[in-house]
């Protein structure tokens, strides 16, 4: 069953007079569902990081009070789901949102709404709050390589040739979302080359990298209707490891842009193959 859903992203705000913030928190509305849920993050360490002065604990306890109560919120909607017709709901995420916290000049602040169909509206709150707010909390000791160890690891039949440096850097822009594909050569359409390290330490993190991929693509949705994604997969070192991969591997193979998944073992074949199109398509004197 096809279900319509629109989000915001719940902002920090620091200095209003500068505009930076952080996403801290999604909240997805899926009316027909009857479905209304918030993820707030209630760590701070990242934004203490960003905003030294900042009151980590007091934000800690103001995002759990908007994560109660966004909780509540949705039972109620949930619960009503045979007394309130559905033209009595509210009309948008916006909202719903301001039920909660209303717009004003305080330094949470909701983004615009965005939207998208799906047949599960908690994996679809799951999938944008890892790819809006929690994508950048892995930590490099979660990573035994890499992605550009990945790819330093293969790229031997593309740099004995020379054409590393027929590979051009290009930027995806969408309405919300933008991502600089650092590998890309044209032959009608753009091909896109990028290594993801999966030899990861925590199993809970591979789940995450490839719910942030996932997430990416389907933001940039139609910037990338002339893309071709080829994504070199480093595997894990460690057997007990294996699970979490293939796992993560079937989220990849979600992506709805076209794209074909490379095994690391495979990674030097691959390129060896496409090596005769980047140099007869890529620019010389790149």
């Amino acid at each position: 069953m096809s279900i319509t859903y629109s989000y915001t992203c719940l902002r920090y705000i620091h200095d209003v007079a500068t505009g930076e913030f952080a996403n801290v928190g999604v909240l997805v509305y899926a009316p027909e569902a009857r479905y209304a849920k918030a993820i707030c993050r209630t760590t701070y360490r990242r934004l203490t990081t960003m905003f030294p002065s900042m009151d980590g604990k007091a934000f800690r306890s103001l995002m759990s009070y908007i994560q109660n109560q966004f909780a509540a919120l949705g039972e109620q909607i949930k619960q009503a789901a045979n007394d309130l017709p559905l033209d009595r709901a509210p009309k948008s995420v916006l909202m719903l949102a301001h039920t909660i916290l209303p717009a004003d000049d305080s330094s949470l602040q909701w983004s615009p709404p965005h939207g998208g169909v799906t047949d599960d509206p908690e994996a679809a709150l799951q999938r944008i709050y890892t790819r809006m707010v929690a994508c950048y909390d892995e930590t490099p000791e979660d990573e035994r390589r890499n992605d550009e160890d990945i790819w330093r690891a293969h790229r031997t039949p593309l740099e004995a040739g020379g054409l590393l440096a027929r590979l051009q850097s290009k930027t995806v822009t969408a309405d919300d979302d933008e991502y600089e594909f650092k590998r890309t050569w044209s032959n009608g359409h753009t091909n896109c080359i990028e290594p993801l390290s999966f030899d990861l330490v925590s199993p809970s993190s591979f789940n995450g990298k490839a719910h942030r991929w996932l997430g990416l693509t389907t933001s940039l949705g139609r910037a990338l209707d002339n893309y071709h994604l080829y994504l070199i997969l480093g595997e894990p070192q460690a057997t007990e490891l294996r699970p979490p991969f293939e796992k993560a591997v079937r989220i990849l193979e979600k992506i709805s842009v076209r794209h074909s998944l490379i095994p690391e073992k495979e990674a030097e074949n691959f390129l060896k193959s496409i090596a005769p199109d980047i140099e007869k398509h890529s620019d010389h004197t790149a």
